[in-house]
């Protein structure tokens, strides 16, 4: 509980330094409905203060807060959450599954980053909540929420696509969780 509690504050401390201001989370959409071939739109999740900062600074990110809580290491009746990022179009893809990471790698010309975090495979564990995934092919994106509200309007106002249930993972603080944060890249 007290190590969480230092994340928060330094992650706090860290966006306060660099000037990162929380947005609402429907804000980094104001540009999709953009009429323009090129655009893209990138999400990037990390419990990584330091790489959420670095995404700010070098690479134009916003931070637009806590997405959820996840796992730093491997716990009880935990699952990976595998994180790859495909070079050509910048699309970072988060998946439970082995054979969709493999399919991704091989067929999509994507690469493993490592493992996210640790989730839950099903709800009813510790509270946990579905982490709903869409994805929008024309901005090479995919979006993780836990808000089934902005899964619906990403879907019915900024052509992203419903993709299910992710994983699950917890909407709040508790024991050692840790927070994933969640950054947006919009480049026209």
């Amino acid at each position: 509980m007290r190590s969480h509690a230092w994340q928060i504050i330094i992650g706090s401390i860290a966006a306060l330094l660099v000037g990162i201001v929380a947005l609402p989370q429907s804000s980094a959409y104001a540009n999709v409905k953009a009429d323009r071939v090129t655009a893209t739109m990138h999400h990037l999740y990390t419990t990584s203060t330091e790489e959420a900062s670095v995404a700010v600074q070098k690479y134009g990110f916003t931070f637009e807060g806590v997405a959820y809580y996840t796992f730093a290491g491997q716990h009880d009746h935990g699952i990976p959450l595998y994180r790859l990022y495909q070079p050509s179009s910048g699309d970072r893809l988060y998946t439970v599954s082995a054979d969709e990471m493999n399919i991704a790698i091989q067929r999509y010309g994507y690469t493993l980053e490592g493992i996210a975090s640790w989730v839950y495979e099903s709800d009813g564990q510790n509270g946990a909540v579905p982490l709903y995934r869409a994805s929008n092919g024309r901005l090479h994106d995919h979006l993780f929420t836990i808000s089934a509200a902005e899964r619906d309007a990403a879907v019915a106002q900024y052509g992203y696509q419903d993709e299910g249930t992710a994983c699950f993972v917890l909407p709040a603080p508790s024991g050692d969780a840790v927070p994933m944060f969640r950054l947006s890249q919009w480049r026209a």
